[in-house]
């Protein structure tokens, strides 16, 4: 089972872009790590800081007797920041509680802790002790703070560094796509003139303005090509050759088999297998021609020029009328005038002839031949339809091989003349359907677009 291709460019997107995210996961991660360590350093000095200051603001003040009981009932909350709230403190001298910010009534539970740092959790919230004791003057200064706090400023830097991320990742992926995209681009022009070439164009393909990484696979591909081009070179000059040497004996042998049946003319037996063999150097013969046709076909190097089809398809119907005649056919044609095309005259006339001659050939005596030649919406619309037996559906794409006959037992044709017709096609960018015909036949359909 052969595996589904793969898409280079998602690849590529998804080998830049899978490192990127998860580089960016783990500095991101490490960034947290590193924040969350600094900022608990930043505040926990921030707490022991203003636990030195209240004891210097208050230790004068605790130590005269005549201020024992010292309050801060008239703390001015109007001026009051939000954190404030988060951050409460509690002063103690010998044991005994002096002062404390409003909210601390919530710690009345907590005994200080002793020197330095602690955590608590007071009503399903997180909160961060320092206590300092100056041993000196026995007073103790705690302080607490809301772990918000510190969460809320950690969140923050790491949302100003997430935030970019996540609006250039997308930028970065959307930029890797295009360049990838514009990389390959030489690929799919290449693709698209190799897509456009008929089966005989062998010509290399230009190697300039390609990238260096591209450029090795293109000198292969025309190397590839030259080899093809001398292979196909060297088969037509086979072929042509044959033919050409084929042709001479089978003149001479054409010309005894007549001289033989005329003086076999009172000896019915040896009459009959003349014209056997008669009808079997006809049929060699016509392959032989066949051959050279097909050659002549393939050594087509001139450029194409413009053909007046209307009149090369009436020139063809009028030699071959006479052979429709001797076979008590009748040879219908319905030729729109002006119709022309770039192509090879030589090439359209021998690609009509095999079609008008197959179906001459095919259809029984008495029957019917129409030609047709039209522009239509799809485009130049040749057609070839007889009221022989037509082909079977399975054979229908079998026929366009080369030798291939439906009916070998019938002695008719080479097996070449539908070979020709869809090379000719093919030289004109043209496409080649069979259809049945009604009630009976075949339809040749030959669209140029």
């Amino acid at each position: 089972m052969s595996k589904r291709p793969y898409s280079l460019r998602l690849r590529l997107l998804s080998m830049i872009g899978i490192p990127v995210v998860m580089a960016g996961m783990v500095i991101g991660g490490l960034a947290l790590l590193s924040t969350y360590h600094e900022i608990d350093e930043v505040y926990d000095a921030q707490l022991a800081q203003n636990a030195k200051l209240l004891l210097r603001m208050t230790q004068h003040e605790i130590m005269d007797h005549r201020r024992h009981g010292l309050s801060l009932d008239a703390e001015a909350l109007d001026f009051s920041h939000f954190y404030e709230r988060k951050i409460w403190y509690r002063i103690w001298h010998k044991g005994r509680l002096i002062t404390q910010s409003r909210a601390a009534d919530a710690f009345k539970d907590i005994e200080p802790e002793p020197t330095g740092y602690s955590r608590h959790d007071i009503g399903g919230v997180h909160w961060r002790f320092f206590v300092y004791v100056d041993h000196k003057t026995a007073i103790t200064v705690e302080i607490a703070e809301n772990s918000e706090v510190r969460m809320e400023l950690i969140m923050q830097i790491l949302g100003s560094l997430v935030m970019p991320g996540l609006i250039f990742l997308p930028l970065i992926l959307l930029i890797v796509w295009a360049g990838t995209t514009e990389s390959l681009r030489p690929i799919s022009a290449i693709a698209d003139e190799l897509n456009l070439r008929s089966a005989q164009e062998l010509a290399p393909v230009a190697e300039q303005k390609l990238p260096r990484e591209i450029v090795p696979f293109v000198v292969a591909l025309n190397r590839l090509f030259l080899r093809v081009a001398e292979t196909f070179r060297r088969e037509r000059e086979f072929t042509d050759n044959a033919a050409h040497e084929l042709r001479t004996p089978l003149a001479a042998m054409k010309t005894q088999t007549q001289v033989l049946a005329k003086k076999a003319g009172d000896m019915p037996g040896c009459k009959e297998g003349l014209e056997n063999l008669q009808a079997s150097i006809d049929r060699a013969g016509q392959l032989v021609e066949q051959l050279l046709s097909f050659a002549r076909l393939q050594n087509q190097s001139t450029p194409p020029e413009s053909v007046a089809l209307s009149d090369l398809a009436e020139e063809v119907l009028r030699d071959i009328h006479v052979y429709a005649e001797r076979r008590g056919q009748t040879l219908e044609a319905e030729i729109e005038q002006g119709v022309e095309l770039q192509g090879y005259a030589d090439a359209l006339s021998v690609m009509l002839r095999n079609l008008v001659d197959n179906a001459i050939k095919y259809t029984p005596e008495g029957g019917m031949i129409a030609v047709a030649l039209a522009k239509t919406e799809e485009g130049t619309v040749l057609t070839v339809t007889d009221s022989g037996p037509g082909i079977a559906t399975e054979n229908k794409d079998k026929v366009f091989e080369r030798f291939y006959r439906v009916n070998k037992s019938a002695g008719l044709g080479s097996g070449l003349g539908l070979s020709i017709v869809r090379w000719v096609a093919d030289m004109h960018h043209a496409t080649v359907t069979l259809e049945d015909a009604k009630p009976h036949g075949l339809t040749v359909k030959v669209v140029f677009s």
